[in-house]
Order: C-alpha cells, then structure tokens, then sequence
C-alpha cells in the first residue's frame, strides 16, 4: 500500500480504512511502530491537525500557535 506524504496529500487520498484523527493516527504508529504517512518532520502531532483542518475546511484557527512563535513568548515574558 502507497503511503502518502502528510503535505497536502495524506489526508486528501488516504485509503478508507486508514486513520483519520489524531487518536487513531497515535493508536496505528503505537501498533505499527510506524506513522501511516511519509513524515520528515519534528512535531507530527501539530502538522497533522493543521493538515486535517486543511480538509475539514478550516483555514485559520486562533488555538494552533507555531513551536517557534511560542518559544519567542516564552522568552519574552522572562525578559
């Protein structure tokens, strides 16, 4: 079975039986050692709900803040 990249792909052509939340995705990389798509990345969690919320039709969304722009807050409030 092809495995799709998580970028603009995975979520679009996935297979039926194929996992489509966050918890089922979590529950097939714990049985399967393995995620069910290509992924080059550090935080797969973040970029695979920004990717859902691609196809579910859900552009921007004021709960998803960047790794790196939380960082910047982080320091800052210790500044």
């Amino acid at each position: 079975m092809k495995k799709y990249e998580l970028k603009n792909s995975y979520f679009k052509n996935r297979y039926g039986n194929m996992p489509d939340t966050i918890l089922e995705i979590a529950q097939y990389q714990k049985e399967h050692g393995e995620l069910p798509f290509k992924y080059d990345g550090d935080n797969w969690v973040y970029d695979a709900f920004c990717e859902r919320q691609k196809r579910k039709g859900v552009y921007a969304s004021q709960y998803l803040t960047p790794d790196a722009t939380v960082a910047w807050l982080k320091e800052s409030v210790n500044d």
